[in-house]
């Protein structure tokens, strides 16, 4: 099938197959514009990616974590005092985001010192936050509008 042919498909079957298709379509060079399929490498990359880090920021505790590593390095105690948790729940979290690569320790005397490994994982949150606020603000508009 060309990668420049206008669907045709009319029944969910034959879309499937024009979608297949054009998935089949390899990039012979930037000028064709043709998409080629996900690179295996890449796909099995971008999965462990998203269930790596997506299980450490899926907790709202954890993302309290994160925040407040941001503002400085801090021992277990002083985390669970700043994220207002008991000291048992804060080390489980930092276990999950010391196993995912996001934390760094540090030994001082007889304390563990924690650090965030990427301070612009906060960056990044930061603007994930940016775009939830604006679609929940996109369907508030829509609630009102009587569009949904």
């Amino acid at each position: 099938m060309d990668a420049s042919a206008t669907a045709t498909a009319t029944t969910p079957s034959e879309a499937r197959a024009e979608v297949r298709a054009m998935g089949e379509v390899r990039a012979t060079g930037a000028e064709t514009g043709a998409v080629g399929p996900l690179d295996p490498a890449l796909r099995a990359e971008l999965t462990e990616l998203t269930v790596s880090l997506c299980k450490a920021l899926s907790d709202p505790k954890r993302l309290m974590v994160l925040y407040a590593l941001s503002e400085a390095p801090r021992s277990v105690t002083e985390l669970a005092e700043a994220v207002d948790a008991r000291e048992a729940n804060v080390s489980q979290h930092l276990a999950v985001l010391r196993e995912r690569g996001l934390v760094d320790t540090e030994r001082r005397g007889t304390s563990i010192i924690y650090s965030l490994r990427y301070p612009e994982l906060v960056d990044a949150v930061d603007r994930l936050r940016a775009v939830l606020h604006a679609e929940v603000e996109r369907r508030s508009g829509l609630v009102g509008s009587g569009i949904e």
